[in-house]
């Protein structure tokens, strides 16, 4: 939650910065590429770990398995929510 409101603070930011002074607009725009890039990353590692994960307790169901595929859901909720404000903008 606190990765995805300090994105959302952090685009807004840089959207009304970019705004207000033109002559730094690459520079913001770019800083903004940079943070989209760090989110989705990390959005991609973690969906890869919740897929090993998922894939565990496919083959081995029992309540470890399960209890590591949630946490590994809420670790990739959480960085994929941080995307979420790339698509709005």
């Amino acid at each position: 939650m606190k990765k995805t409101l300090l994105s959302i603070l952090v685009a807004s930011t840089m959207a009304f910065s970019a705004q207000a002074h033109e002559g730094h607009k690459v520079a913001a725009l770019e800083t903004y590429a940079n943070i989209a890039i760090d989110n989705y990353s990390d959005a991609l590692a973690d969906a890869k770990k919740l897929e090993v994960a998922v894939e565990a307790f496919v083959k081995n169901p029992t309540e470890k398995t399960l209890a590591a595929a949630k946490e590994a859901w809420k670790v990739s909720r959480e960085s994929y929510g941080t995307t979420e404000i790339l698509m709005k903008i």
